[in-house]
């Protein structure tokens, strides 16, 4: 399991107090949470072996095609996933890159390197990570930052340490990000779960 969540940083000197938050957090089931039945153990799934080398080119549309499955196309992406299968992207299908004509790999793999350059670009010109985080309705097609958030989240998992960054907080975020609400209890004042501010 891990999770990805930001803690508001005020400034350098604001540090030990981080640090203080996130020794609050506590992660737990929602069951246990709410205090009822835990529901029945989810069916094993069966990961495909990472290969560092194959994710970094073009054989990554299998490790693409494995997740796909439990990701159910949004209505506004269909066209997209009409078009991606055309090139053996799909939930679950094997991806062969040799059973495509050379100018086809050629152009995927093209498609690749223009995306990291992008995203590289993107990275260098942004100052703060606080518009890269959200839901994807704030996020919508903007696929460049949603890569990017994704990106970023998965170097914090990497690192195992919790992503920190300056950003400007609203009042309201600031007050559901305190620990003794988004960790352990209900909103003393509705008696409801904090609100989910960002994630999918």
């Amino acid at each position: 399991m891990s999770a990805i969540y930001r803690t508001q940083l005020f400034n350098p000197a604001d540090i030990d107090n981080v640090k203080k938050i996130q020794a609050e957090y506590k992660a737990e089931p929602l069951s246990s949470f709410e205090g009822t039945a835990a529901p029945p153990a989810a069916p094993e799934i069966d990961f495909p072996t990472y290969n560092a080398a194959e994710a970094g080119g073009i054989d990554f549309i299998n490790y693409l095609n494995f997740l796909l499955r439990f990701c159910p196309a949004v209505p506004s992406e269909k066209g997209l996933m009409e078009q991606f299968a055309k090139i053996g992207i799909g939930p679950g299908e094997l991806f062969d890159p040799s059973q495509y004509p050379p100018d086809i790999a050629d152009a995927i793999n093209k498609g690749i390197s223009d995306a990291r350059e992008a995203m590289a670009e993107t990275a260098a010109s942004t100052s703060s990570s606080e518009d890269a985080f959200g839901t994807r309705a704030m996020l919508g097609d903007n696929y460049l930052l949603r890569a990017l958030q994704r990106s970023w989240e998965y170097t914090a998992i990497r690192r195992r340490r919790p992503s920190t960054s300056f950003t400007r907080r609203t009042a309201r975020e600031t007050r559901w990000m305190r620990p003794r609400t988004i960790t352990r209890s209900r909103s003393r004042r509705t008696g409801c779960l904090p609100p989910r501010l960002f994630g999918p």
